[in-house]
């Protein structure tokens, strides 16, 4: 529970190719819970008007809240990487 925010720049090369970078933040209500940064760079493609394939990379900086129970103290606080792949059609 909390409020998220992002800031996403888009640049098309082409009608068909575009590229972005995104800024992410969720501020928690909980004052216990700790808050997540994540910068996001992707791709895309639209071959066709109704195709869309996107490739994407996100680099999440996570945190926990201090006081849960029978926490793995292995996740606190580490830097994610997740790399995303989709295809899409629209019909």
């Amino acid at each position: 529970n909390g409020e998220m925010f992002y800031l996403q720049l888009r640049h098309y090369f082409s009608p068909e190719w575009d590229a972005f970078l995104r800024y992410e933040t969720v501020l928690p209500k909980n004052p216990l819970s700790a808050d997540s940064i994540t910068w996001v760079a992707g791709i895309g493609w639209e071959p066709v008007k109704d195709l869309k394939m996107r490739a994407e990379y996100h680099s999440l900086r996570y945190g926990w809240p201090w006081f849960t129970d029978n926490m793995d103290s292995a996740y606190d606080n580490k830097h994610w990487s997740i790399f995303g792949f989709s295809i899409s059609y629209q019909f």
